[in-house]
């Protein structure tokens, strides 16, 4: 797992705890401090990528199934090539720039218009057609 993915795991469990908390009669029971941004990205997680990352399910793409989508070989299950241009759920237009996972659900690397990079689940994604 990265360090990235560690440190968010990490994080979330924290403010699980915290926010999960007895409130008591004798303390006030907004006494419970926990990050806010931590539930900002909570709140804003598919339930599949929640799951995914507190069971500590969802492996890295293999050497091979990355090599093969880099050079046009979609593996099974993947519906989108490098440099396909996009449409994402709610945000705009982009084109796939990397496959991050295939299991359980594949995951892609979008470069949006303004240079940005999103990583996207496959199903709030489409094909833009031309």
């Amino acid at each position: 797992m990265s360090k990235r993915k560690d440190r968010l795991q990490g994080d979330i469990g924290a403010f699980l705890k915290q926010y999960q908390r007895k409130s008591y009669p004798t303390h006030d029971p907004n006494d419970r401090h926990y990050s806010r941004d931590v539930e900002k990205k909570i709140k804003s997680m598919r339930p599949e990528e929640f799951g995914e990352l507190m069971s500590g399910e969802g492996e890295d793409i293999l050497l091979e199934e990355e090599e093969s989508w880099f050079s046009g070989n979609n593996p099974p299950g993947v519906l989108f090539s490098l440099n396909e241009a996009v449409e994402i759920n709610e945000v705009g237009r982009g084109a796939v720039v990397s496959l991050l996972r295939i299991r359980p659900v594949p995951k892609y690397l979008v470069e949006l218009g303004d240079g940005k990079e999103i990583e996207v689940f496959q199903d709030a994604i489409s094909r833009i057609s031309t």
